[in-house]
C-alpha cells in the first residue's frame, strides 16, 4: 500500500491481489496469521464505488488481511481508481467486471452516499444474490443494507443499518452497532467499522484469529 498527496486528494493503492486468474489464491490453502494461528485461507471480495465510506472499506481490508484472509478490492465504474466520500482516492486491485463470484467465500460492501447509485446495478444484484444462494457470507455496513433490501435478502433476517435508510427498509433495523444472523453480518456506520471487520474475520477464520488481531 502506498500513499501520495497529489492535489487535495489522498490516494491509496492496494497491491496484494488482483482480479485475474494468474494471481488467484486457492480458497483451501493453509496459512498462518501474524499471531501464528493456522487457518484455512478464505477469500473476500470488497466492492468499491464512487462515494464509498473510506473508513468502512479500508479498515475492513486492513483487518481481514491481518487475519490472513485474501482480500480483493474491485471497483465499479470500469476503472480501478475510485474516490470515496471524503476525497480519498483508492486504486482497487481490479474492476468488478473481471471478478468471478465463484472465486470468493465472502462479499463485503461498505456504505457511503455512493450506495444509492448502485441500487439498480444489475451486476451487484446478481453478485449478492449469488452469494446468498450459495450460503456464502454477505457483509454490509452503514447504508449498504439497502442494496440487500433491493435484492430481497433481508426479509425475516436480523440486521442493522445506518438511520438514514430506516424509512427505506421493509422491516425495522436493530439498534445494535453490529448484528450477525447466519451468513449475514451488518453494521450501522463508520463508528462500528472495526467491530464489523472483526466479526467478518471471526466468521471466516474463527474467533481465535479475530481475538489475536
Amino acid at each position: 500500500m502506498f500513499f501520495s498527496s497529489n492535489y487535495s486528494t489522498l490516494y491509496i493503492c492496494f497491491q496484494e491481489s488482483r482480479c485475474d486468474e494468474s494471481t488467484n489464491l486457492a480458497s483451501e490453502v493453509e496459512i498462518k496469521s501474524y499471531r501464528g494461528v493456522v487457518c484455512v485461507m478464505k477469500k473476500c471480495l470488497v466492492v468499491l464505488f464512487k462515494g464509498f465510506e473510506e473508513i468502512e472499506a479500508i479498515a475492513s481490508v486492513d483487518i481481514l488481511r491481518r487475519a490472513g484472509i485474501a482480500v480483493t478490492t474491485a471497483a465499479f465504474g470500469g476503472k480501478p481508481l475510485i474516490v470515496g466520500a471524503h476525497d480519498i482516492g483508492v486504486v482497487a486491485d481490479g474492476i468488478i467486471e473481471d471478478c468471478d463470484e465463484n472465486d470468493f467465500d465472502a462479499i463485503l460492501i461498505p456504505g457511503g452516499s455512493g450506495v444509492f447509485s448502485l441500487r439498480k446495478d444489475e451486476k451487484l444484484l446478481r453478485l449478492v444474490m449469488s452469494f446468498s444462494r450459495d450460503r456464502k457470507l454477505i457483509a454490509a455496513i452503514c447504508a449498504a443494507p439497502i442494496l440487500l433490501e433491493d435484492a430481497r435478502l433481508l426479509k425475516g433476517r436480523k440486521y442493522t443499518a445506518h438511520p438514514c435508510i430506516d424509512g427505506k427498509l421493509s422491516e425495522p433495523a436493530q439498534k445494535n452497532p453490529v448484528v450477525e444472523d447466519g451468513n449475514l453480518i451488518t453494521a450501522n456506520g463508520p463508528g462500528a467499522a472495526i467491530d464489523f471487520a472483526l466479526a467478518v474475520a471471526s466468521y471466516l477464520c474463527g474467533e481465535s484469529v479475530s481475538v489475536g488481531i
